[in-house]
């Protein structure tokens, strides 16, 4: 299937994390990587999404005709996943041949950030989240707690001799920086296209009118992004205890913090 494209580069994150962030960043600083779509099409095109693909199997000649298409739209083709390297490797044929032959990086974020925001996105359409945010960081999801579902995710990645992990943190403070290190690991040149970092989404109608009169928005987004609660003003003591019970090992690891010391009651706002 990749004999007749450029080799992919796959973009996987758990949900949350900067992925189209990241995606629009290599769009817009490596000319290889530029991707187009038709006036009026759907911006999922500018990328592979290859999660909704193996949520349905089996998969298909049609599936992989689809995705050859999406994928021969730009010399470096980008593709997106959320899904756990385990998930995508127990496909066979054309998915373990383009999991196998892409350059990959998985970018990852403090983890109580990324569950404040997935806790606003979730509440679109999931019931079950609408609720305060210390009952949503307890759910739990085939028996797993949120916090711990993030662990495994990361870690489930990052140790991984193939993949090249990148802070969120670092491209937001950085961008500049973060290109020219992704640039060397891709042997890509980077533009150095001013503002560095992509431009989101400002509205819903601005989302809209980019699909139907634009060939290479800048943004693959479709509507901006509601702002989340910060942590670190709404999470209580027993809220930073259980996360640290569940995940402080790896926030520490990730140099998101040294101790157990931001658990401790005398640093909340929000008292239990």
């Amino acid at each position: 299937m990749l004999e007749s494209i450029g080799k992919p580069i796959i973009i996987a994150t758990y949900p949350r994390s900067g992925t189209h962030l990241t995606i629009d960043l290599l769009r817009k600083q490596f000319q290889e990587c530029k991707s187009w779509k038709f006036l009026g099409e759907t911006k999922n095109n500018l990328y592979l999404d290859i999660d909704p693909i193996l949520m349905s199997p089996p998969l298909s000649e049609r599936d992989r005709k689809l995705a050859l298409h999406c994928l021969s739209r730009s010399q470096r083709p980008l593709v997106k996943t959320h899904g756990s390297i385990p998930w995508l490797q127990s496909y066979n044929g054309w998915v373990e041949e383009l999991v196998n032959g892409s350059d990959i990086f998985y970018v990852f974020r403090d983890g109580r950030k990324s569950l404040c925001s997935l806790h606003v996105f979730m509440k679109n359409y999931d019931p079950a989240a609408r609720c305060s945010i210390s009952e949503f960081v307890r759910q739990e999801v085939n028996g797993v707690s949120r916090p711990r579902i993030w662990a495994n995710h990361v870690l489930n990645w990052i140790d991984r001799p193939n993949v090249r992990a990148l802070k969120f943190e670092d491209i937001i403070k950085n961008p500049r920086q973060a290109i020219t290190d992704i640039g060397q690991i891709l042997g890509l040149t980077p533009l150095y296209v001013e503002p560095i970092l992509p431009t989101s989404v400002k509205s819903r109608w601005q989302g809209l009118l980019a699909t139907f009169t634009q060939t290479q928005p800048e943004s693959t987004n479709h509507t901006p992004e509601e702002k989340p609660a910060k942590w670190t003003e709404e999470w209580t003591y027993e809220d930073r205890k259980f996360f640290h019970e569940q995940a402080g090992d790896l926030l520490i690891r990730l140099g998101y913090e040294s101790s157990d010391r931001w658990t401790r009651e005398d640093n909340c706002h929000s008292k239990p």
